[in-house]
């Protein structure tokens, strides 16, 4: 029955999400990247108060660029891919907003104002779609018995991120320094991780390990 079967239901905590190296590969590859995508956004939302915009107009820009950026995740991550879209639009984030002291500090409001919110519009869309499709990627990833657990670690670390900004942000003139660096390095390990695209989830943490079983018999048979 369903009771007895739920009795015999294995339970998982938080250290058995290290138990295996390609789960812990994946929390130690991934969870830099919660952090710094966090960090990198809400630093960029927090620059367009230090840009001189009003209040309205940054409640404008948030909103749109959040319903872009959740309509352009969905779209990218199904016609390329997790990584791509990861990857692709945390560099389509990075160098607009590298590209906003150039045009800061205009205190007249004339043309470089303007092009100093369009560059930061469109890191904040950017931005927002890398941290969409990071978090389909990590739902995907680990098997549904732990994925509730994994998800918590990983968002511990963005909420570190969440906090860290305002720091960041207005004790540095130019923070564009400090955290576009950082997301680009986070992105390096996790170009070197498997798509999810199109992969069947796996249910349980012991199908991880008949799977890594399968794939290293695989291998031994082809390397003889």
């Amino acid at each position: 029955t369903n009771s007895n079967k739920s009795k015999n239901e294995k339970k998982y905590t938080f250290i058995d999400s290290f138990r295996y190296p390609s789960i812990r590969r994946i929390i130690f590859m991934v969870t830099p990247l919660w952090l710094s995508t966090t960090l990198f956004d809400f630093t960029v939302f927090l620059n367009l108060e230090k840009s001189g915009s009003n209040v309205y107009m940054q409640s404008i820009i948030t909103f749109i660029a959040c319903l872009t950026s959740a309509i352009s995740a969905g779209s990218l991550c199904d016609c390329l891919g997790r990584k791509k879209t990861v990857i692709g639009s945390a560099i389509l984030a990075i160098v607009p907003y590298v590209l906003t002291p150039l045009f800061a500090n205009d205190v007249t409001r004339g043309y470089k104002f303007y092009i100093e919110t369009a560059l930061i519009f469109l890191a904040c869309v950017s931005i927002e779609t890398t941290f969409t499709a990071i978090i389909i990627y990590g739902n995907e990833s680990f098997p549904t018995s732990i994925r509730s657990t994994s998800y918590g670690c990983m968002y511990t670390f963005a909420r570190i991120g969440a906090i860290s900004a305002p720091n960041i942000t207005y004790s540095l003139t130019y923070p564009q320094y400090v955290v576009c660096p950082l997301l680009f390095l986070t992105h390096v390990p996790f170009y070197f991780l498997k798509e999810t695209k199109g992969l069947e989830l796996q249910e349980d943490i012991e199908e991880v390990r008949n799977k890594i079983a399968e794939d290293i018999e695989t291998k031994i048979k082809k390397d003889m």
